[in-house]
């Protein structure tokens, strides 16, 4: 306390200083102009000027006093041999090669001490430089900046380092929990008031589990179907809240109401979230069906609550979630509220919110925008997707085998990693091209993104498609455009928007769509050996 009290006081009395010696130079060289008529750093520049010039005129002998160094927006520039009795710089620099009687303070600015100081040297909010031929007599006090200390500096006096925040009542407490827990991960392993917050929201996702079964029902068949419109619903809910909040606060409920809304539909679409992703994780590794509300909840539950866990990742997957989840519970209310605009009369109450595993049309965003987008039943002359190939006779008109466009869209569908394996390929055979070209990294993009356009719509894949025997084909049984190639392509930059979450989508969900799969109607197959690809 001591040490700040005199750093404080230190700071005051240069910027006092300052303001009396400029004008006091401004008097002995008869200057005529009322004090506010110029800034003091103006007033100090044309003082030290003059007086340089008139100690250039005498022929400064070493060891000779030029009195104290005053700047204020300014540098000051003590040469070896020359004698100050105080430094004091305030916003600028100071070299000091001569020898200092007093103290040297520097507030928001840098220094350079290489000289002799028989006082302090203090700096506030700057950088401190000592070099090998530095002798401070006194205490080095600094208060916040860097700081160099070359190995030949002499220092006889206390080292002293002020820490602003350090200084300040509870900062250990906030510095421990905040800066080194919540800031880091969503849930800090050791620190218990977090823990309790968590085991709180997953008391609460039970309960809405529990209670309104139906609900989350709804919101879990959303997000398998719409998982692409329910992100992007719940991140311009979140955009406009603000906004919303704004325009009703001068209403007495508005704003409870707006808040309560929220809270409500990121307690009921992170409970289907978390439902639907342990589903998909039990189906994924053989322990059972995708449709097992509590254990599947339970196991999705933990997944999370270890990624929250995770330094930086548990936020990313944090705001990931938050508005997939909110999104989900909108989309899923609107949906249900269209139901029931357009119900016939007469046809009764009927189901409120939809059962599971009930039907759905449509085959993509592009096709219609209104479905949820699953897969259309492939008319009854296509075979089923379990049909050996060797039952399927040629198609074409020379005896060669071919399939048709219905007939692609029965084939087996593929996931994320096959894919992923297919774009590294491609990727490669791009980035040897562009390396030997010298292209940059912009035309590289532009390249990949032209380069699977044309490929599926020529082809319907890719050279790295081809080695994994990969098609990508429509579900509603036509042939892949250009048109559609290029709404995938644009769409893939929708999947990867997330942080990459759209192209994981394809292997955690039955449909093995990604979601600019959804986008476009399209899909992933695996074909059979005899096919060719190219």
């Amino acid at each position: 306390m001591r040490i700040l009290q005199k750093t404080a006081l230190i700071g005051l009395l240069a910027l006092s200083s300052s303001s009396w010696t400029s004008s006091l130079w401004a008097d002995e060289q008869g200057t005529t102009d009322s004090p506010g008529s110029q800034p003091v750093a103006v007033q100090v520049e044309d003082a030290e000027e003059k007086s340089a010039a008139s100690a250039e005129e005498r022929s400064a002998e070493p060891g000779r006093h030029v009195g104290p160094k005053v700047a204020v927006g300014n540098s000051v520039t003590l040469k070896a041999g020359q004698v100050a009795e105080a430094v004091v710089v305030v916003n600028g620099s100071a070299t000091i090669e001569g020898d200092v009687e007093d103290a040297v303070v520097i507030v928001l600015g840098k220094g350079r001490v290489n000289g002799k100081v028989k006082g302090d040297v203090v700096t506030v909010l700057s950088d401190l430089e000592l070099g090998p031929n530095a002798d401070i007599s006194g205490q080095v006090v600094r208060v916040g900046g860097s700081y160099r200390k070359d190995p030949g500096a002499q220092l006889r006096g206390e080292d002293a380092e002020v820490a602003i925040a350090g200084s300040l009542p509870g900062y250990a407490w906030f510095e421990r929990n905040i800066f080194e827990g919540v800031l880091l991960r969503p849930l800090p392993p050791g620190l218990a008031w977090a823990w309790a917050v968590g085991i709180a929201f997953i008391v609460l996702h039970l309960v809405v589990l529990l209670l309104m079964a139906r609900p989350v029902q709804a919101c879990s068949e959303t997000l398998r179907t719409r998982p692409v419109r329910s992100f992007f619903v719940g991140f311009l809910a979140y955009l406009l809240f603000i906004p919303l909040l704004v325009l009703l606060s001068w209403t007495v409920i508005g704003v409870p109401v707006l808040v309560c809304a929220l809270i409500g539909a990121s307690l009921l679409g992170k409970t289907a979230v978390y439902r639907v992703a342990g589903g998909q994780l039990l189906q994924q590794v053989g322990l059972g069906a995708a449709d097992q509300p509590l254990l599947g909840w339970l196991i999705g539950t933990v997944v999370f609550y270890v990624l929250y866990m995770v330094p930086i990742l548990g936020w990313v997957v944090w705001f990931i979630l938050a508005p997939l989840g909110v999104g989900t519970a909108v989309t899923a209310a609107f949906a249900h509220f269209q139901r029931e605009r357009v119900k016939p009369p007469g046809s009764g109450e009927g189901e409120v919110w939809p059962a599971s595993g009930s039907p759905t049309a449509g085959s993509g965003l592009v096709a219609n925008l209104g479905s949820p987008g699953t897969p259309p039943p492939i008319s009854p002359a296509v075979p089923a997707a379990g049909v050996p190939l060797a039952a399927l006779p040629p198609l074409s008109g020379t005896g060669a085998l071919s399939l048709s466009s219905a007939e692609l869209a029965s084939l087996p569908r593929v996931g994320f990693w096959p894919r992923m394996g297919a774009t590294l390929l491609d990727i490669l055979l791009l980035g040897i091209i562009c390396g030997m070209t010298s292209a940059t990294g912009s035309f590289f993009l532009f390249l990949l993104a032209a380069y699977h356009i044309g490929m599926w719509g020529w082809r319907g894949t890719t050279l790295g498609g081809a080695v994994f025997g990969l098609r990508c084909v429509r579900l509603d049984g036509r042939a892949l455009d250009w048109q559609i190639a290029v709404v995938r392509a644009i769409a893939s930059f929708v999947s990867l928007a997330p942080c990459g979450l759209g192209f994981f989508w394809a292997s955690w969900t039955s449909d093995r769509q990604s979601w600019h799969d959804i986008i476009a109607g399209t899909t992933i197959v695996k074909m059979p050996k005899p096919f060719s690809l190219m």
